[in-house]
């Protein structure tokens, strides 16, 4: 079994979304900004795999798709749309 602890883009994306069409509109808000803010302060952010929960840095494999999905999903949870498929 493999896990890194990690903060997962894709999860996030999705868990995001879920808290949106749960009326939970305003913590969804909260987690994307914590992520905007946090990829931000990472120069070299490219789509990676995961940001470490210790350090708050990228890391894993670059140019991932389901991470660039993740954040499709948390965009789209902001706009309130795509909630019909929970």
């Amino acid at each position: 079994v493999f896990h890194n602890g990690g903060i997962w883009p894709v999860w996030m994306g999705l868990f995001c979304l879920a808290l949106a069409k749960n009326g939970l509109q305003k913590e969804a808000e909260v987690i994307i900004a914590g992520f905007t803010e946090t990829i931000a302060e990472n120069p070299d952010w490219d789509f990676q795999e995961y940001i470490n929960a210790q350090t708050l840095k990228v890391g894993g494999k670059t140019q991932m798709g389901y991470t660039a999905s993740g954040v499709v999903f948390m965009y789209l949870a902001l706009q309130k749309k795509l909630l019909s498929f929970f």
